[in-house]
């Protein structure tokens, strides 16, 4: 087998040779040919550019020579000074040639045409160069009445040795472009005459719709992408046409690269200068036959060569996989199972010490019910497909493996030293694919539990950036056995997670372990609390801010411990609530209010509502509105002063059956307030939807109004939506003075904090009930 190995790596060599070969020499070939169309089409437009020019030069040179020979007719003839002969001449000339017409202005500028006296032209620069003695090109201008463009000729006209006048023909500029800039490199090329600083005189007719006057140079460098580059560019075109030079560059032209070819048109007059662009695509469209036969035969050897390549490649393959999946391999799923995962996280640890790794350990939470509901094919396709995603993700310094049943586990490389590239795989990549990969209305939650190695911190989102204890040093024992270990702190981890939120990623430390210990204990000691009632209910009175009288109140736990002390909510509740207990210790605080109310109603005092608040875990008890309604009827009170209290992220669970709850809650009369709104990511459609009487506004929401405009302008406008829903208004976690006012200031309605009184036994809450009235 080791030999088979051998030859096939030496023909792969070989082949990988080959190629490269072949590769580099199509590569050169290609830029070959490339190179010697360019260079061919370079001298071809060099040529056509100094044809061009010449012709250019001959052409004005013809009509100079024309309108010298009628001024020296005129002069001849005595026509200056007999305006009717000059009109018949005048007449007679034009009808001869391609102009427009022949003008003879004299010193004043005062002009003769053959229909007679036209505007005095003595502003006009092309007037002024011809009186002092030099032929002289116009600009273009537009007539008026036609729209048509013109330029004119102008020449001095001399009688007796001195310059009287000037003899001017007008040209249309059409017939010009026509017979100078037309059809340059076979029409596919695009011709300007500019002046020295870029200002266009003529372009060629494709580009006469473009009759603004504009200057070439300032758009070249308009482009924002090439600017800069044709920036550059225009200064070299300056330097080489003030130096007397041609020239062809290559530079992008409206993001096609484009050739530019510039030329000095000869002659004295107006410094006129040619200008020329063809694109790349029409210089390459010549050799485009020959590069793509070339490219397609390469491409051809190429492909066979990485056919046998691959071929050779899967054969060695094939053998390697038969023999690692004898040993190795899961047999469902096809990824590693635990002992090749121990081996292989052995070598990545040991190769790659000092890098940072974490073991994760995940698996599909209620993955047992998923079995049993839809059948173990199913199961196994999920499974499969979980399997499929995490290998996809993998890296080869990385290992991954399925361990038993759904439990898979990974040692996963951390990079950027941030905890966060695992987390985004469960929750963006392999939850998504998943549910892609199995093709199953199946909702699915991944737990997973981690340890950091070598570095360990108890907040997996911080920064690892501190020189921590090396997790598998201590004992001293082989790493394949320190794996084993770590694999199962991994697994205490992931209860963590599962015993958590879903999609959770807990991460391995001795606060987990200390967390347990205090899981286990309240567990162990929570139904004898209950029972002796070590749970007390306190009350927390509601303020009306316009009067300060007590409107209300909200009913709170608290756990009094003959072995622990006073504990706070936080310590205990998320506990009951993980192992459901928490459902009797909500029954248990409403029926010591519904005691309360129902003291007060024997006693003659009118009662105040109470809130009571009421766990998410509340939302899957089949029973629950049965329960609720015989402690409403046991203690024989009215329902109105009894409100529920739901936490804000209750509202996103399962909103159909909550609605359902409430309708079922206004049925037995008690009200219902939305407790913690702005707390979380507070949604103003679920006030539209939700039937809610009461809404509760967070203290983090209200402590944000200290420093932030935004804030008081995002509760003032919740408070007046909810108001015109027609609910009640209550802020809690009101602590100063500003705050009060602001509330106040907004139209809220009631407000609950320490400013006016901090949550109280009930015995003490009817003291301080009958101070305050």
């Amino acid at each position: 087998m080791l030999k088979g190995h051998s030859a096939n790596r030496q023909a792969l060599t070989i082949i990988y040779v080959l190629l490269f070969a072949c590769i580099i020499s199509c590569i050169y070939y290609v830029s070959s040919v490339r190179s010697a169309i360019q260079q061919n089409f370079t001298q071809e437009i060099d040529t056509l550019l100094t044809q061009r020019t010449d012709m250019i030069q001959n052409r004005i040179e013809v009509d100079q020579r024309r309108l010298v020979e009628g001024a020296a007719r005129i002069g001849k003839n005595n026509y200056f000074n007999d305006q009717k002969a000059l009109q018949n001449y005048l007449s007679t000339y034009s009808n001869q040639h391609d102009y427009k017409e022949l003008t003879v202005s004299k010193a004043d500028g005062t002009t003769i045409a053959a229909d007679g006296i036209r505007q005095n032209i003595k502003e006009e620069a092309y007037f002024n160069e011809a009186m002092s003695g030099e032929y002289s090109i116009s600009k273009p201008f537009q007539d008026p009445l036609t729209h048509e463009r013109f330029i004119i000729y102008s020449v001095p006209l001399v009688l007796n040795g001195k310059i009287v006048g000037t003899v001017n023909m007008t040209k249309s500029v059409r017939i010009i472009e026509s017979e100078l800039l037309n059809n340059f490199y076979a029409q596919d090329g695009t011709c300007y005459i500019m002046d020295a600083a870029g200002n266009v005189i003529l372009n060629s007719p494709s580009r006469s719709g473009d009759h603004e006057s504009f200057n070439l140079y300032n758009r070249m460098t308009s482009e924002e992408v090439t600017a800069n580059e044709n920036l550059v560019l225009v200064d070299k075109i300056k330097a080489d046409l003030a130096a007397g030079k041609s020239g062809i560059v290559l530079s992008p032209v409206n993001g096609v690269p484009t050739y530019i070819g510039y030329h000095k048109v000869g002659g004295e007059i107006n410094n006129w200068i040619l200008l020329t662009f063809v694109d790349t695509n029409t210089v390459m469209s010549k050799g485009q036959q020959s590069l793509m036969k070339t490219m397609v035969l390469c491409g051809l050897i190429v492909t066979c060569l990485m056919g046998m390549a691959l071929y050779i490649l899967y054969i060695r393959d094939k053998a390697q996989r038969g023999i690692e999946k004898l040993a190795y391999i899961d047999s469902l799923t096809g990824i590693d199972n635990v002992n090749r995962f121990r081996v292989r996280a052995a070598q990545l640890l040991g190769k790659y010490a000092v890098d940072q790794y974490a073991l994760v350990s995940l698996d599909i939470q209620n993955f047992k019910y998923i079995n049993e509901t839809y059948g173990y094919p199913a199961g196994d396709k999920i499974l499969i497909s979980l399997a499929h995603v995490i290998k996809r993700k993998m890296n080869d310094r990385e290992a991954c493996a399925r361990v038993s049943g759904d439990k898979f586990i990974l040692l996963y490389e951390l990079d950027d030293k941030k905890f966060t590239r695992y987390h985004a795989m469960v929750k963006s990549y392999m939850q998504d694919h998943l549910y892609e990969s199995i093709h199953m209305n199946i909702s699915l939650h991944i737990t997973a539990g981690a340890y950091l190695i070598p570095p360990q911190k108890t907040d997996c989102q911080a920064n690892i950036d501190e020189p921590l204890i090396n997790l598998y040093e201590a004992e001293k024992r082989p790493l394949k056995s320190a794996i084993m270990s770590m694999i199962d702190k991994a697994n205490l981890a992931q209860k963590a997670g599962r015993d958590n939120a879903v999609e959770s990623l807990h991460c391995y430390d001795d606060a987990l372990m200390q967390t347990f210990v205090h899981q286990n204990e309240m567990e162990a000691m929570m139904k004898g609390a209950l029972k002796n009632g070590e749970f007390k209910a306190y009350l927390q009175p509601k303020f009306n801010l316009k009067t300060l009288e007590i409107v209300g109140a909200e009913a709170l736990v608290r756990w009094i411990s003959p072995v622990k002390g006073f504990m706070r909510p936080d310590e205990f509740v998320p506990i009951l609530e993980k192992n459901g207990f928490i459902i009797e210790i909500d029954f248990y605080i409403l029926e010591e209010v519904c005691k309360k109310i129902r003291e007060w109603l024997d006693n003659g005092l009118l009662p105040i509502p109470i809130s009571v608040n009421q766990s998410r875990v509340h939302i899957n008890q089949p029973f629950y509105m049965e329960r609720l309604a015989g402690v409403l009827k046991k203690y024989n009170i009215p329902a109105k002063f009894i409100e529920m209290e739901l936490t804000e992220s209750m509202f996103f669970d399962n909103t159909s059956r909550l609605i359902q709850m409430m309708k079922e809650m206004h049925g037995l009369g008690v009200s219902i307030s939305m407790d913690d709104f702005g707390s979380g990511y507070s949604s103003l459609n679920l006030l539209k939807e939700l039937p809610v009487d009461t809404l509760k506004i967070d203290k983090v929401f209200l402590d944000e109004t200290a420093n932030s405009e935004r804030s008081q302008i995002i509760i003032a406008q919740v408070v007046e939506m909810a108001r015109k829903l027609g609910m009640e208004i209550v802020c809690e976690g009101v602590e100063t003075q500003e705050q009060a006012e602001f509330l106040r200031g907004i139209s809220c309605d009631i407000a609950q904090g320490f400013l006016y009184a901090k949550p109280m036994a009930m015995e003490e809450f009817d003291s301080f009930r009958k101070q305050s009235s």
